[in-house]
């Protein structure tokens, strides 16, 4: 499971996971990982610090989650194409996976998305012909 928060909550859900019986495998002042336990899967935790991803947090809409009758916030497809972004220019041994998400979500997405918005992700990392291209692509579809 991955996670957004914002960067004032990261101590409590530290506490909150290790309670719950997971374990810290990392935490830096970016991001944290826990370990998988028999009730949980393992999680990995971004934190909103910029105002990109805090921008992502308040966009974010409560959604069902199956079979525990709770809502939680679910960041839009704008966030996950600019977080997979971020994962892709950060793991390029992950590329392919997180390229082909990116792919995905925009294919799934195409006719609601906010391109003003994704071109700013794409932007930052300096990859906006990237873009250009998945719009092209799906102009043809």
């Amino acid at each position: 499971m991955d996670f957004l928060v914002a960067v004032e909550a990261a101590d409590v859900l530290h506490e909150a996971l290790v309670a719950a019986g997971m374990t810290c495998l990392h935490r830096s002042e970016e991001a944290a990982n826990y370990s998988a336990t028999k009730r949980l899967a393992p999680v990995d935790v971004l934190y909103a610090r910029r105002e990109r991803a805090r921008q992502m947090l308040r966009r974010a809409r409560p959604r069902l989650l199956r079979g525990a009758h709770l809502r939680v916030p679910v960041v839009d497809a704008e966030a996950l194409i600019g977080l997979k972004l971020q994962a892709l220019v950060n793991a390029p041994s992950r590329r392919w996976q997180d390229q082909a998400d990116i792919d995905a979500l925009f294919a799934i997405n195409r006719t609601s998305l906010k391109i003003d918005v994704i071109r700013d992700y794409y932007r930052l990392f300096g990859l906006e012909s990237d873009l250009d291209r998945l719009i092209g692509e799906a102009r043809r579809r």
